[in-house]
């Protein structure tokens, strides 16, 4: 694979990545979670998710995103159909966000590393955005070598993350 085309892959990949949680989600697909959980719907619920998971393989670049065997799937459906706690519409499509992200943290390691020994990716940064932001995500934000921002979870988020992930090529320098 050339170098430009790493580096559309990743640019590709980081269209979910980077997105607001808003933004990743599609209307549709929102509001069939939100009825499904209104509904306690585990068809729709099931939909939603399968949306989420398509959208996230056509960001993939050509990677494998890992498919959820039966349990795990029944549990993602239940967390969204099946539960008595109040959930607000904004937790659920913040948990569709996360769904869809970390289906692609794996690609987005891969994309990464292989720029990386190409020599065009120079570094990963981690950036806090919004008005608080957790001690978590705080212990991951900065300035990553590729190599490390994959071993340290760098990519990694939770439902409400307000972090931004960008990536900074060697080319930026020069």
């Amino acid at each position: 694979m050339t170098a430009p085309d790493i580096r559309k892959e990743i640019e590709q990949l980081n269209e979910i990545m980077s997105l607001d949680n808003s933004d990743v989600v599609p209307a549709a697909v929102r509001a069939l979670a939100i009825q499904a959980y209104r509904d306690h719907d585990d068809e729709k619920a099931a939909q939603a998710l399968s949306a989420m998971w398509k959208l996230a393989a056509t960001h993939a670049g050509g990677h494998e995103i890992e498919s959820l065997d039966g349990e795990e799937f029944g549990r993602k459906v239940g967390w969204l159909s099946q539960t008595k706690k109040t959930r607000s519409d904004r937790t659920i499509e913040q948990y569709l966000a996360k769904y869809a992200r970390d289906l692609l943290v794996t690609p987005m390691q891969d994309a990464v590393r292989a720029g990386a020994v190409r020599g065009i990716v120079k570094e990963v940064v981690r950036e806090a955005e919004g008005t608080y932001t957790c001690d978590w995500c705080l212990e991951r934000c900065g300035v990553w070598d590729p190599y490390d921002a994959n071993a340290y979870g760098v990519w990694a988020r939770h439902a409400g993350c307000d972090c931004d992930i960008h990536i900074r090529y060697v080319e930026e320098d020069e």
